[in-house]
């Protein structure tokens, strides 16, 4: 394989390894912070928590770990383009 396709792979699973693991610490703290309000309908509602509190922040860690995970396979998505021939 291409040395820079390899570079671009190993990123993704970079990229991928910490978004699993941001969203694993936000699940498991908005399972907990449920847990404060037994019997209020939460199916399918994220309640993301003040500006500064431990869910907001490990949401947006969350989000940032996913953005990065899409801007690395499009990065090499593009690059796979180049070496084919079929990206600008």
């Amino acid at each position: 394989m291409n040395p820079a396709l390899e570079t671009r792979r190993r990123v993704i699973f970079k990229a991928f390894d910490t978004y699993v693991i941001a969203d694993r610490d936000f699940r498991a703290a908005a399972t907990d912070a449920a847990r404060f309000f037994p019997g209020e309908p939460t199916h399918g509602v994220w309640h993301v928590g003040d500006p500064g509190s431990r869910i907001r922040r490990l949401y947006e860690t969350r989000d940032h770990a996913l953005q990065r995970l899409l801007v690395a396979r499009m990065k090499l998505r593009t690059a796979k383009g180049r070496l084919d021939g079929t990206a600008p």
